[in-house]
C-alpha cells in the first residue's frame, strides 16, 4: 500500500543544472520522465508514494557545487588512468571550483522550492505523502565536529546544511499548499485542511540505531546556532526514517530502544529499507534469518503497543 522509487526521484535524475532556466543562483527541479510515469500510475491507482530524496551526498551531480556548473577535479596520475580509466569517474572536486556558501544555499532553496511546486502544480499532492528531505548525512567515521559526513554539502555550505534543507522544505510545503489549495478543493485559510495535502518531512539514515550514530543524528536535529533555532525546535521535521539494514545477530532490544527514543522526538518513525543479512553460512541460514524476522516484528508490534510512533 506504499511505493518508493529506486532512483527516479534522486538528485542526479532531477537536478536541472543544464536546463535553460538554470542560472548561477537558480537550480531548477526538472522531472525525470520515468518518475513522472510512475507518479501518474500511482495517482491513477490510489497508490501513496514516499518521495526519496531531496538532499543526498550520493547520486548527486558534482556540477551543482561548482561555479558555472563546471567541475574541476583533482587529477589522477595519468599512468594509473591508462591502466584503470574508471578512476576518472571517482575523481574528487578541487575546492577551487566550489561556489560560495550563499550561492549554494540559493541553489538548494530553488531546487527544493521548484520540486515542491512541481508536485503541487502537477496534482501529486495527495499522492506523495512523505519526503526524505535529507538522507545519510551522518557518518561518525569521518570525524567531523558534529558527526556529519564530509560531503560536498558540508564542504560548500557548512555544518548547518541539514537545517537549511529542512527550513526550505517546510517553507516550500507551507507556501505551495496555500498557493495550490483551490486545485485540491481546500481552503488556503484552513490550516487543518491544508495538512491533508502537505507531505510529511523526514530525515533518513542507516545504522541509525547504533549509539554513536543515534546521538549524532539527535544532536544535529537539536542543534541551534546564532543564526537560527533547531530543526526540532522550529518544528521543521515530522519523522525519522530508520533504514533497517540488519543482520540476524543484531541486538533487537537496542534497535527498539532507538526507535522509541526517536519516536519521543518526532511524530512518526518509518522503517524504510528493511533487510536482514544471514551471518550463518550453513544449511540453517534461512532458519536463523526467519527467527530474527519473527522476533524483530514481534518486538516492533510490542513497541507500538507501548506507545512508539511507528507508522
Amino acid at each position: 500500500n506504499s511505493m518508493t522509487f529506486g532512483h527516479e526521484l534522486k538528485p542526479e535524475t532531477n537536478m536541472g543544472f543544464r536546463s535553460p532556466e538554470a542560472t548561477e543562483e537558480y537550480l531548477p527541479f526538472v522531472i525525470n520522465p520515468q518518475a513522472k510515469k510512475m507518479l501518474d500510475w500511482a495517482k491513477e491507482n490510489g497508490m501513496p508514494v514516499r518521495g526519496h530524496v531531496m538532499v543526498w551526498h550520493s547520486q548527486c551531480p558534482k556540477e551543482v557545487f561548482c561555479k558555472g556548473y563546471e567541475p574541476v577535479t583533482i587529477p589522477t596520475d595519468p599512468e594509473l588512468l591508462k591502466e584503470r580509466p574508471m578512476l576518472k569517474f571517482f575523481e574528487k572536486l578541487d575546492p577551487v571550483c566550489f561556489v560560495d556558501r550563499e550561492t549554494m544555499l540559493k541553489r538548494l532553496k530553488s531546487y527544493i522550492f521548484s520540486l515542491v511546486e512541481y508536485m503541487y502544480a502537477a496534482e501529486y499532492a495527495r499522492t506523495v505523502y512523505a519526503w526524505d528531505v535529507v538522507n545519510e548525512a551522518i557518518e561518525t567515521a569521518d570525524k567531523t565536529e558534529y558527526g556529519l559526513r564530509n560531503s560536498y554539502w558540508l564542504q560548500v555550505i557548512g555544518d548547518d546544511f541539514i537545517y537549511w534543507a529542512f527550513r526550505f522544505a517546510k517553507d516550500a510545503v507551507v507556501e505551495m499548499s496555500k498557493k495550490y489549495a483551490e486545485k485540491y478543493g481546500v481552503s488556503a485559510e484552513d490550516e487543518t485542511a491544508l495538512t491533508e495535502i502537505q507531505p510529511k518531512l523526514f530525515y533518513n539514515d542507516y545504522n541509525e540505531w547504533l549509539a554513536d550514530k543515534k546521538e549524532a543524528i539527535i544532536g544535529v536535529l537539536k542543534r541551534e546556532t546564532k543564526d537560527h533555532g533547531s530543526i526540532l525546535g522550529e518544528g521543521l521535521i515530522d519523522g525519522i526514517g530508520m533504514q533497517g539494514h540488519l543482520s540476524d545477530n543484531n541486538n533487537i532490544e537496542e534497535y527498539v530502544a532507538a526507535l522509541k527514543e526517536y519516536s519521543s522526538l518526532v511524530k512518526e518513525v518509518h522503517i524504510t529499507e528493511l533487510d536482514v543479512k544471514c551471518t550463518c553460512l550453513n544449511k540453517n541460514q534461512e532458519y536463523y534469518q526467519a527467527v530474527f524476522y519473527k522476533n524483530f516484528f514481534a518486538a516492533l508490534i510490542q513497541a507500538k503497543k507501548e506507545g512508539a510512533n511507528l507508522t
